[in-house]
């Protein structure tokens, strides 16, 4: 189809030619000749080009500079094109708008399609700009996924900065500059570092407040008040563990059955309300209830009576320090997290909860009579036990709620007339200790989102004797340190084991190209040579061992790390190896199924792992070494590979 499309004048196939002849003539005659820059050439002289990664670099930089020079007149490009280079165009056309990320097949997204589809339209050029979505079924795609595409949310901005090996035992040979200091700089800690100094300003507005408190003196409440506190907030924090357990397990919520009556919070923890369960949303734990009675008369008394516990279970101390629930004239439903649950019953009404909610008059009272009669009981609300539920960990948690209200009970404080406000002034004192050690918490390094992190790499580091216990760096960190082009430590290990040292240049490039080459390839390498088989299986066994000391200490790996040994990443094992024996780029591209764009990359950034080596054997004093790849350096930097930019 495309062969009977010409879109250039005479004047315009000249200058196209022109300009590419001058661009080939820096290459070798019979790299001249490959297949895809004949292809490439015939499409441009009609005007008529294609983008993509797999592209020879020359050859993408003459499709750029000639769109740029409007002698491109219609470009196939994948999304590399638009992502990458300032070159707008009138029409942008869509062939789909779904797309492989490398996992999946999935929608494009909000910023993708807005990136793509503002090339159309050229500044001065241009009124409007057009895009046309193919439709290559036949129905159109949904207007919802259209909708969502266009005009969605943009992509939120995630960095991408990522801790690395080599990065950690650079920074701990600098004193100037701390690890911790790093992650801080990142963008993933933009948000909290910016917050940092309102946060000091509130520990000290917070400490000032702390400093003016004043407990009044009880002779009684004094002998005990801060241990019963300490065993309240325990006893309420056993409670809370005791129902997110029940609630996770099918049986536990069946004993929370429908009907019981449930004392909690409302949402801004300002006053105290009863309710009647209706059911259990286990899945946004929930629960749904028929709010019916709230404590206190005025919004003051309501708050006052919120900041002393809900102890019924201890005698007589509902009726010297609780107010009675006073019932609403309306009930309705109301979901409740479970962590505003204060109580649940042991005590249950009978309700048809439709009719309650629907107000049905006959229902209300029916409702209203048995509530009177359960308040009458209030002050003597015991919590449902659980003690039925076989779980081991649950039976725990019952035995230390019960202990802390023995101690609770056996208090002299409870008794005493002042409790409720010694209690109150000794709870608020916690509130702001709590908010002080929070804010702290914040300010200090050790809410660093990459910290754990950290953490678990220094041990892997200790682990395989690159630092010492107290973070020096020994001599496999100073070799490590000049890997920066990834897998820093299985390339340290096949350095420092004589590993690399025992094969010859054109070997060592070929081994080493593992470590660049993704594995993006549909062709097993089998048989090269049976010593390029012996180091691809000792390499193998290093990462594999490598990787069971990152498992050992839960570091989280990269996705090239933990699929090492199941990608083909040897597939240009051969296709390097004959490159540095010197056959020709046409020759080695009919070894692979890799496209020829693919192939001079993985080479390029085989010079860089060479410098690289040779850096670490200047380091350990193997000169030997450094010479094969000052060697195998010289052998693979030829012809098109490293042809120069026509950028430059």
């Amino acid at each position: 189809m495309l062969s009977s499309l010409d879109y250039l004048s005479a004047k315009e196939k000249s200058e196209v030619h022109m300009f590419i002849d001058k661009a080939v003539s820096r290459l070798k005659k019979e790299d001249r000749d490959l297949p895809q820059i004949l292809m490439v050439r015939d499409l441009l002289s009609r005007g008529i080009g294609i983008h993509h990664g797999g592209l020879l670099p020359i050859m993408k930089e003459v499709i750029e500079i000639l769109f740029s020079k409007s002698l491109v007149k219609v470009l196939f490009a994948t999304e590399t094109f638009a992502m990458g280079l300032n070159l707008p165009t009138r029409t942008v056309v869509f062939a789909n708008t779904g797309k492989h990320d490398g996992r999946s097949f999935r929608q494009l997204l909000p910023g993708e399609y807005t990136q793509m589809a503002g090339r159309a339209g050229r500044r001065g050029l241009d009124p409007t700009g057009t895009v046309i979505i193919m439709c290559n079924d036949p129905e159109a795609p949904p207007m919802a996924g259209l909708r969502a595409m266009m005009l969605g949310t943009p992509t939120k901005l995630q960095s991408q900065f990522r801790l690395t090996y080599n990065m950690i035992l650079n920074l701990l040979r600098i004193e100037a500059l701390k690890v911790e200091d790093m992650i801080k700089r990142s963008f993933s800690e933009n948000s909290s570092q910016v917050l940092l100094p309102e946060h000091e300003k509130n520990v000290k507005a917070s400490e000032a407040s702390l400093q003016n408190l004043k407990r009044d003196p009880c002779p009684i409440c004094d002998i005990d008040i801060d241990q019963v506190h300490d065993e309240i907030v325990k006893y309420s924090d056993l409670s809370s563990e005791i129902l997110n357990l029940v609630i996770q397990s099918p049986i536990g919520r069946r004993a929370i059955v429908s009907g019981r009556l449930i004392v909690f919070y409302d949402e801004f923890k300002k006053r105290r309300c009863l309710g009647i369960l209706n059911r259990i949303l286990a899945r946004d734990r929930k629960f749904l209830v028929l709010l019916v009675a709230k404590m206190g008369n005025s919004r003051a008394e309501s708050e006052a009576l919120t900041k002393v516990p809900y102890l019924t279970m201890v005698s007589g101390f509902a009726s010297r320090n609780l107010k009675q629930f006073t019932l609403l004239t309306r009930f309705h439903e109301v979901a409740i997290d479970i962590s505003a649950v204060e109580l649940i019953a042991s005590m249950s009404v009978r309700v048809n909860f439709s009719d309650a909610v629907r107000s049905k008059r006959e229902e209300i009272a029916r409702i209203t009579e048995q509530l009177e009669t359960c308040l009458k009981f209030q002050s003597n609300w015991h919590p449902l036990t659980f003690s039925k539920l076989k779980d081991a960990q649950l039976t725990v948690l019952l035995t230390e709620r019960e202990e802390a209200l023995k101690i609770i009970t056996a208090s002299k404080s409870i008794k005493c007339k002042n409790f409720m406000k010694t209690y109150s002034q000794v709870h608020e004192e916690y509130m702001i200790k709590q908010k002080i050690a929070s804010l702290k918490q914040l300010i200090s390094d050790q809410n660093l989102e990459l910290l754990p992190d950290y953490e678990q790499r220094i041990q892997v580091l200790k682990d395989l004797n690159y630092i010492d216990e107290d973070l020096n760096v020994l001599l496999k960190g100073r070799v490590a340190c000049e890997i920066s082009s990834g897998f820093e430590l299985i390339v340290t290990e096949l350095v420092l084991n004589n590993f690399l040292g025992e094969y010859e240049p054109e070997e060592i490039v070929a081994l080493l190209s593992a470590f660049v080459f993704e594995g993006n390839t549909k062709i097993d390498v089998e048989t090269v040579t049976p010593r390029l088989d012996q180091g691809r299986a000792r390499i193998l066994d290093i990462v594999t061992s490598t990787n069971k000391v990152f498992e050992a200490h839960q570091v989280l790996m990269t996705q090239d790390e933990a699929e090492f040994t199941e990608r083909m990443r040897f597939g240009l094992m051969e296709v390097v190896y004959e490159w540095a024996r010197g056959m020709s780029f046409n020759s080695i591209t009919q070894l692979t199924d890799v496209q020829e764009g693919t192939i001079v990359r993985v080479i390029t950034r085989m010079d860089e792992i060479c410098r690289e080596v040779m850096a670490a054997a200047r380091i350990i004093g193997d000169s030997t070494l450094y010479d094969k790849m000052l060697l195998a350096q010289e052998k693979i930097k030829r012809d098109i590979v490293f042809c120069a930019s026509l950028y430059i």
